[in-house]
């Protein structure tokens, strides 16, 4: 008896590609933030706007969306690239 049969073997199992994602996952996923509860603290106190929006952690991230961060005295500024963490996630604007 076989363990799996060859014609129906999908070979290793694959993500399914997506177009978007959680804020506080980005962050940490683009490691801007190290860590996701550090981010989804900082987007619960409003330092963190998507298109110039206040933003909550579950917000949709899209391509192209504009962050600005506002940590400490600093605010960044960013441009998502990619949601793929193996390719540029983000430039600075």
């Amino acid at each position: 008896m076989r363990l799996y049969q060859p014609e129906n073997w999908l070979g290793p199992i694959q993500r399914k590609k997506t177009n978007k994602m959680r804020l506080d996952l980005f962050l940490k996923t683009a490691r801007i933030i190290k860590r996701r509860t550090l981010a989804k603290e900082a987007v619960e106190k409003d330092r963190v706007k998507i298109n110039d929006k206040p933003a909550k952690p579950s917000t949709t991230v899209k391509v192209l969306d504009v962050l600005a961060l506002r940590l400490g005295q600093k605010t960044i500024t960013l441009k998502v690239l990619s949601l793929n963490p193996k390719e540029t996630m983000y430039e600075l604007l």
